[in-house]
């Protein structure tokens, strides 16, 4: 039995939320990474021996439960550390702020995300035979419906770390920072226009980042990558 934690991580996947908190925690844990396939878009089948869904992050704790799911990792490591690392929340009023954040940012705002992202990729990548007819029809998708519904979704976390000192809840660093990051990463990749007026999101976004423990993370990611992928 594993005497550490071990992150099982997909390279250029969701699962750099699963690293940045285990350094935020400050616990031991090592990082084993996976492969992803960019011709089928899918992951090393190696993970499937860990957990039956194939997907990252998967977290091996160190009495052997296996965790998946990025949310469902975020509640149980931050609720296990909860008197050391103060990520989590022990008030009703605070947990549910958290446990909102959590399930929030892998549903209903991820698929707004994603959605937009999908249109924008999409209207790139086709044929240029079909180019005009199909980027009119994407386009009146975004204006009318994932671009919107995008927008509610960021005005909505804007107000809620406006009035959480700089945080998306509870007034402090809590998982639900590290999940929402995922989300706002992806859109400043691929649809940074969408977060030119949402000021509060941008300096959270840039505070997220300057934290030692994040930098930490992305270092022990890339030399994992470098020393086992490579």
């Amino acid at each position: 039995m594993s005497q550490r934690i071990v992150v099982h991580h997909l390279e250029n996947s969701r699962g750099n939320r699963a690293v940045w908190l285990m350094e935020e925690l400050g616990v031991p844990y090592e990082i084993k990474m996976y492969q992803f396939d960019s011709f089928t878009f899918k992951a090393d089948p190696a993970l499937k021996k860990v957990h039956p869904a194939g997907k990252s992050p998967v977290v091996t704790d160190s009495d052997g439960t296996v965790v998946a799911e990025s949310g469902l990792v975020m509640e149980y490591f931050g609720e296990k550390y909860r008197k050391t690392a103060d990520l989590w929340a022990d008030d009703k009023k605070g947990l549910l702020a958290i446990k909102y954040g959590l399930y929030s940012a892998e549903a209903n705002f991820m698929t707004a995300v994603s959605m937009v992202i999908g249109n924008v990729r999409a209207r790139q990548s086709v044929p240029m035979g079909v180019s005009f007819v199909l980027g009119k029809l994407l386009g009146v998708i975004e204006s009318r419906w994932a671009g919107p519904e995008l927008h509610r979704w960021l005005s909505l976390l804007d107000q809620q770390i406006g009035e959480n000192n700089g945080f998306c809840c509870n007034g402090r660093f809590t998982v639900a920072d590290v999940m929402y990051e995922t989300n706002i990463y992806l859109m400043h990749k691929f649809t940074p226009h969408y977060l030119k007026d949402y000021d509060n999101i941008i300096k959270w976004y840039e505070a997220m980042h300057a934290r030692p423990a994040f930098k930490a993370a992305h270092e022990k990611i890339s030399q994992a990558v470098q020393t086992q992928l490579k």
